[in-house]
């Protein structure tokens, strides 16, 4: 609980921008590596079909809103997630402010995947829920089964050249400041 606690606190302080206390940033450095870190555990490599540099699977989807996404040349994030899931539901509002709104004005194109759900049952949640992000709908599990065969919520960034640049499963703190990381790398890049 006291990793997840400092994780979150890391977070907090790269999203919001405010110069982290000397004292805490000892705390930060004295922390061991995270096993997540490292890459994915192993049932989840085991359920993960795509590697980083893999080129993406997916180079287009239709949000439920009818708007075609067409992902070429651009910097994408996917993100598979369902309504029932307790961490893709906690990850949510921090994809809204720290991704969705904070870079889509810089020539970001996300998506969240509602994995097995129906237009119908994204369009009450997003009703409920009020992101602005474009949702897209998974019933039968086709999009997100080019990538993975289990676990969520699940995160994948792919660059202007249609490479994946970044995987996670799961929601942490670090993994979400990588994350927001490189998209900021990709959207760096000519």
């Amino acid at each position: 609980y006291t990793r997840l606690a400092l994780g979150k606190a890391k977070a907090y302080y790269s999203a919001t921008g405010i110069p982290v206390p000397p004292e805490i940033a000892a705390i930060f450095s004295n922390l061991p590596p995270s096993p997540r870190e490292n890459g994915f555990s192993l049932e989840e490599s085991k359920s993960t079909l795509t590697k980083i540099g893999d080129v993406s699977p997916v180079f287009s989807l239709q949000t439920i809103d009818g708007q075609n996404l067409d992902f070429h040349g651009k910097v994408v994030v996917l993100n598979f997630f369902a309504t029932w899931c307790g961490p893709c539901m906690e990850e949510m509002p921090f994809l809204e402010k720290n991704v969705w709104e904070t870079f889509k004005d810089k020539g970001l194109m996300f998506a969240a995947v509602g994995r097995k759900h129906s237009e119908t049952e994204l369009i009450t949640f997003q009703k409920q829920k009020g992101y602005s992000f474009p949702l897209v709908a998974d019933p039968s599990g086709e999009i997100i089964g080019k990538f993975a065969t289990n676990y969520i919520p699940r995160s994948v960034v792919i660059g202007k050249d249609g490479k994946i640049k970044f995987q996670s499963v799961g929601f942490s703190p670090e993994d979400f400041l990588a994350l927001v990381n490189s998209v900021k790398a990709e959207l760096a890049k000519p």
